[in-house]
């Protein structure tokens, strides 16, 4: 017959773990039954907080800033903006570089582009967007990378 371990006296270990339980949402609070799909999950916080109703603010507050260069309509006039700007990109990063390698972003980092303007008299500058969420201090950081680049740079307003 076959081996059997001997016996201990003890009783096998049991886990005491309770079985997962399920969690009935209302189906009122995503839109009806038809407006959620389970299998697509949900941004609950967003939905307790009213995200995606009419007149809601939503979640993400973002700041968006310029930073205009002394002289850069007439290098637009001529058709050198785009250059001239890409290396003040370069520049401001290289000055930034010390307190932008030791910040953790709460969401989105400091990103500069360049903008031409939509129309014909736009002064060509930098520009930016970062989305902060529930981050006030990147707001404050952000102010303090602008006032370090405006006080380096002369040029820069």
């Amino acid at each position: 017959q076959g081996s059997q371990a001997p016996s201990t006296g003890r009783q096998p270990h049991r886990a005491l773990r309770s079985p997962p339980r399920a969690v009935a949402c209302p189906a009122a609070m995503f839109g009806g039954a038809d407006a959620f799909d389970a299998s697509q999950g949900a941004d609950l916080l967003g939905l307790a907080l009213g995200q995606g109703e009419p007149g809601s603010a939503g979640l993400d507050e973002f700041v968006e800033f310029e930073v205009y260069f002394d002289g850069a309509r007439s290098l637009a006039e001529r058709g050198e903006a785009v250059p001239y700007l890409r290396a003040r990109i370069c520049q401001a990063f290289e000055i930034l570089d010390a307190g932008l390698r030791r910040y953790l972003w709460h969401r989105d980092r400091f990103v500069l582009e360049v903008d031409l303007g939509e129309e014909q008299g736009d002064e060509p500058r930098l520009v930016g967007h970062l989305r902060t969420g529930d981050g006030a201090e990147d707001e404050w950081f952000v102010v303090h990378l602008l006032r370090q680049l405006s006080s380096t740079c002369s040029d820069v307003s």
